[in-house]
């Protein structure tokens, strides 16, 4: 009986010297508090790193099947910029591959509740 146990009370030391080895040398890639100069996307970085999450990876923007209809680069040597359209709405795609125009008149303009 002191055998099974002394190799149980081993194998669990064993595991959590490791995970808190892990989680140390995890952590030490961040501050434990954000410095005075911590940028936004600092910020994003660590949030995601705590949350697990991750970027996708996204296709180059001229080979992107969900790019708006009838859009194209604001400047033709940056084509992973801001892109554009005829009517001269700024487009941007997000870190996970949303495309944006942030124009309320050409979706059409939703009501706030005070006004229904």
């Amino acid at each position: 009986m002191k055998s099974a146990l002394a190799t149980f009370n081993r194998s669990a030391l064993t595991f959590f010297a490791t995970f808190l080895t892990s989680t140390t040398a995890a952590n030490a890639q961040f501050p434990p508090f954000p410095p005075s100069n911590v940028t936004s996307v600092q910020a994003r970085d660590q949030m995601m790193w705590q949350l697990g999450l991750s970027f996708s990876t996204l296709p180059p923007k001229l080979q992107d099947a969900n790019a708006p209809p009838n859009s194209y680069p604001s400047n033709a040597s940056n084509p992973e910029g801001n892109w554009t359209d005829s009517a001269g709405h700024t487009i941007t795609r997000s870190g996970h591959g949303l495309w944006n125009n942030y124009d309320d008149a050409s979706k059409g303009f939703f009501p706030g509740p005070e006004s229904l």
